[in-house]
């Protein structure tokens, strides 16, 4: 899915592609998860019990789409980091972030 073609209030979800793996990381200053998502080369994929290799297939929920925000990255040295980011919501209230390269491998959820 390309950028552009994301509208707000609408529903997607994580494309389920077996090879395709997830990395969920927590955001600073706000309860909310970044998510990357990443093909999973075929060492990966033999040691997928690894706690650090999830498959993506286990995200099949939906997503709702809210727009583009700034989100908190970080200090860079005595600088704070804001990174623009992708902002969805989980059924259950969750905020997710994805950030734009990964948007590819988004779907409308069906």
């Amino acid at each position: 899915m390309k950028v552009k073609d994301l509208q707000e209030g609408s529903l997607y979800r994580v494309k389920p592609i077996d090879k395709l793996g997830v990395s969920v990381g927590a955001t600073p200053l706000e309860e909310a998860s970044r998510i990357s998502l990443y093909m999973l080369t075929q060492n990966q994929i033999k040691h997928r019990e690894d706690y650090k290799y999830r498959v993506a297939e286990e995200m099949q929920e939906p997503l709702i789409y809210l727009g583009r925000k700034r989100v908190y990255g970080g200090m860079n040295g005595s600088a704070a980091k804001f990174d623009n980011a992708h902002h969805f919501v989980r059924p259950s209230g969750h905020r997710v972030y994805i950030y734009g390269h990964h948007i590819k491998y988004i779907t409308p959820f069906t």
